[in-house]
């Protein structure tokens, strides 16, 4: 369950699309669960696999309801671009071979529920603000969106993923003990929690621009946006919020106060926001624009949101200019094909820079093949062809082999590299490439990712 932003008209557009497969794709190949671990994604994101805003919010730029319920959701939903599935869920009988052919080609099956009506009366009677602000009883209510990955087939199996609000993506449902939301526990039969079902909706895949989400002016006056820019992929490791949040304390003003620089609201490339954990030495959201660093008192931006405006003092506003930008990275060579597709190494997330890290990703692995990271200086190739292994090669003079382990689930593999705080290591090239055991792949029983090389800054 996530909590609901509703006071917020406008969300900023700032990387590009992130979305799995090609217009003639339909459902996403896996959850993706290691992809979808950070706070600045909810089951929105999740469900519509876009990750080019922070906590998507179906009802963005719509007056809020007296209280989230199907028939409001649904509608902001069908405005955002999404369509009702042909089988749109009970009561109608469930169509024989499904989720196959639930979507028109090129389009992807979600699901959407809601907090049941009586819940929301018993959160509205609570004592206290644990649920909105000012007190329980303005509490209207969440949605919660779930996607369908797969495509049936014994490779690809079916099964539902979400990801609750900020905490990590599961394919688990909300029962005790939670049951693997798979072809036999789809949402509409599914434990869901306080969440009562309402419907099935299919997704363009590459999704179109959201109406309601993207369609407002970007950061309209008076709003406060709860994230500007963390990096293309946001926050997805614990480790990295551990290091952004240790960097960013790091730099925060000194504590002298200035006027309120009255920012334009209407530029498109005006400041940056970081969503925090909130704790006495930090604060929750600040935003840094040409020497003034605003730090909120909470990123709900209301009427209660008390802003103090400092000079930047202390060298944020350069640091997260350099310290955000996407990491210097290109794939080299081709993978070869494993037993279920081809092994791919996936596009790198991280910084890239001096103290900081970068975040690689294996796709095409599967559990429980034990599967290796090479890490080196330099490229080489290698062909395995003569092994038996066709198509394969080794493209790095590997420095270090570490042993991973694919996704019992889901898989794939992923490692997160720190990259030590010693200014020697700039301009430095770091190749990688991953390897997997796989008996069935070929005759030498071994699958080989294609390269990638980082340029350490």
């Amino acid at each position: 369950m996530f909590r609901r932003l509703i006071s917020t008209t406008a969300l900023t557009l700032f990387a590009a699309l992130s979305s799995a497969g090609s217009a003639s794709a339909q459902n996403p190949a896996d959850p993706q669960l290691p992809r979808w671990r950070g706070p600045c994604y909810n089951c929105y994101n999740h469900a519509l696999n876009r990750r080019d805003w922070f906590f998507a919010q179906t009802l963005a730029g719509i007056v809020a309801p007296a209280t989230i319920n199907c028939a409001n959701t649904t509608a902001a939903a069908i405005a955002d671009g999404l369509a009702p599935a042909a089988w749109p869920g009970p009561p109608a009988p469930q169509p024989a071979g499904w989720p196959a052919g639930a979507c028109p080609p090129g389009h992807s099956l979600v699901a959407m529920s809601v907090i049941d009506p009586a819940v929301i009366a018993a959160i509205r009677a609570m004592p206290g603000n644990k649920y909105a602000d000012p007190t329980n009883a303005s509490f209207i209510g969440d949605f919660h969106w779930y996607r369908l990955n797969g495509n049936g087939t014994p490779g690809s199996p079916w099964i539902w993923s979400h990801k609750p609000g900020s905490t990590p993506a599961t394919v688990m449902d909300s029962g005790t003990p939670a049951r693997v939301m798979d072809a036999t526990n789809p949402p509409h039969l599914a434990n869901l929690g306080i969440y009562t079902f309402c419907g099935y909706f299919c997704v363009p895949n590459p999704p179109v621009p959201l109406v309601g989400v993207l369609g407002s002016p970007p950061w309209q006056a008076g709003a406060v946006v709860k994230a500007w820019k963390e990096r293309g992929t946001g926050i997805e490791d614990l480790q990295q919020d551990i290091n952004d949040i240790l960097q960013t304390l790091g730099h925060l003003p000194t504590g002298q106060p200035v006027p309120d620089p009255q920012w334009n609201e209407s530029d498109e490339e005006r400041a940056y926001g970081l969503m925090l954990p909130p704790q006495p030495t930090l604060p929750p959201f600040l935003r840094v624009r040409d020497g003034v660093v605003a730090i909120y008192s909470d990123i709900v931006g209301d009427e209660f949101t008390q802003v103090q405006f400092f000079a930047d003092d202390n060298g944020l506003e350069q640091f997260l200019d350099a310290h955000f930008l996407p990491p210097d990275f290109t794939i080299f060579g081709q993978g070869c094909e494993g037993s279920q597709g081809p092994i791919l190494h996936m596009p790198v997330f991280g910084d890239g820079q001096i103290g900081g890290f970068v975040d690689y990703q294996i796709d095409g692995v599967i559990f429980p093949n034990p599967t290796a990271f090479h890490l080196g200086l330099l490229e080489t190739y290698l062909p395995l062809d003569l092994f038996g292994a066709d198509g394969c090669a080794l493209l790095v003079d590997p420095v270090l082999a570490v042993p991973l382990l694919p996704d019992p689930l889901v898989g794939g593999a992923g490692i997160l590299i720190p990259i030590p705080p010693d200014p020697n290591l700039v301009g430095v090239e770091l190749m990688t490439q991953g390897l997997t055991l796989d008996p069935l792949a070929n005759s030498f029983g071994v699958a080989t990712s294609n390269g990638a090389k980082v340029r350490i800054r």
